[in-house]
């Protein structure tokens, strides 16, 4: 995560198109990737990383509906991807 928004792998997600962000901890990181994944949804996962965060795209024109990223200091992770969301965003 940076200024521009998401970066993961090739992909970029810019900050605009962000929504709300989820820390996935062991057994939830198994279920994105199991139980509860989304066909449309964009993996970008190492399998030997257990945890990671669910980032939802807020873009009615991209059909992907949320992304799932591995780390391991996912906590880290969604406070940048939710200062580059917050960043993009008008303020009122």
């Amino acid at each position: 995560a940076g200024a521009d928004g998401l970066q993961a792998g090739a992909a970029h997600l810019p900050g605009w198109a962000i929504g709300s962000v989820e820390v996935l901890d062991q057994p939830a990181m198994a279920a994105a990737r199991g139980a509860q994944a989304d066909p449309r949804a964009f993996y970008v996962i190492k399998g030997y990383v257990r945890t990671g965060v669910r980032v939802w795209v807020d873009d009615p024109d991209d059909s992907v509906p949320y992304w799932v990223v591995s780390s391991r200091h996912p906590q880290q992770l969604a406070a940048g991807v939710v200062a580059a969301r917050d960043a993009a965003r008008p303020r009122h």
